[in-house]
């Protein structure tokens, strides 16, 4: 092994229970970055919280609201299709490609061949939690470096029933709030 490379057998107990306990969360947070870097929203859909799913709904709704009452649209009506596992409304497929547009331009700097997650636990909320993508290509032993600053994509995590669900991203702190505008964003 190179002297840069991390071991995770070099920690003690307790940091090997701390990271042991982040690989449901980060397994969730992958369970939508994978699709999204293949381009496959309908199976990133699947990993995102039900307010988030509305939230992006009406986001996107809200600024076209005018033209879809002229088209003869609810934006009510279309946010609460949207919102379902498998989408089936003519609108959706906008919707999709304005959405990847939009994960992929926040994710602009960060490389997708080696996009990595922190394994510090972050709480914000008792059932919310944050975690950071990033770059490990330049990381010396795929390990953060303390007070070393690089680029990042936060992620918003909520344990919801029984898993893990994307609750925001680009944001490390702005719970969604649905409305007409929703609360996504800082």
């Amino acid at each position: 092994m190179a002297q840069d490379e991390f071991d995770p057998n070099s920690l003690d107990p307790q940091a090997r229970e701390r990271i042991a306990a982040q690989v449901p969360v980060v397994r969730a947070a992958w369970a939508f970055l994978e699709p999204i870097r293949g381009g496959r929203f309908d199976q990133a859909w699947l990993a995102v919280d039900p307010v988030t799913r509305r939230c992006w709904a009406q986001h996107r709704l809200y600024a076209n609201r005018h033209q879809l009452q002229r088209d003869g649209y609810d934006p009510e009506d279309v946010t609460a299709e949207f919102v379902n596992d498998e989408p089936d409304h003519p609108l959706w497929e906008h919707f999709v490609r304005a959405q990847l547009q939009f994960l992929h331009t926040s994710l602009t700097g960060l490389d997708p061949e080696h996009w990595g997650i922190g394994a510090a636990p972050r709480p914000v909320a008792p059932d919310v939690e944050l975690l950071y993508l990033h770059d490990t290509s330049t990381l010396p032993g795929n390990v953060w470096q303390v007070d070393e600053e690089r680029p990042v994509w936060p992620m918003l995590m909520r344990y919801v029933g029984r898993r893990w669900l994307v609750l925001n991203v680009a944001t490390d702190s702005v719970i969604p709030e649905p409305g007409w505008p929703p609360r996504i964003l800082g």
